[in-house]
C-alpha cells in the first residue's frame, strides 16, 4: 500500500488528478485531500477529508469506520488538521 501511495503521490505532484476508490478510511484520511462518501449508490457527502470523518452519523449511514488517527485525535482533544498518519501523531505526542 505504501509503495502504491508513493506512486500516486508522485503522479499528483506532477499535476495529475488521482482518484482512489476505497473503503479503507485510514488510507483515505492519511493520503486524501477530498472525499466523496456514498450510501446506496448516492453521494451523501463531498468535502475535505478532515470534515468528512468527524461526522459519526454520516459514517454510520455509509457503513464506514472512523479512521484510527482521527479517533485518537478526538479522544485526546488534539485540534490539528496536519496530523494525518500514525507517524504524525507519534511526533506530536512525543514532542508534546
Amino acid at each position: 500500500t505504501k509503495e502504491m501511495m508513493k506512486l500516486l503521490i508522485s503522479l499528483r505532484n506532477e499535476g495529475k488528478l488521482v482518484i482512489v476508490i476505497s473503503h479503507d478510511t485510514d488510507l483515505c484520511y492519511e493520503y486524501g485531500d477530498r472525499v466523496i462518501v456514498m450510501s446506496s449508490g448516492q453521494v451523501i457527502l463531498d468535502t475535505k477529508v478532515e470534515e468528512a470523518f468527524d461526522n459519526e452519523k454520516l459514517l454510520k449511514k455509509a457503513s464506514l469506520v472512523e479512521p484510527f488517527v482521527n479517533k485518537v485525535k478526538r479522544t485526546l482533544n488534539i485540534k490539528n488538521d496536519k496530523i494525518k498518519s500514525i507517524d504524525d501523531l507519534k511526533e506530536v505526542i512525543n514532542n508534546g
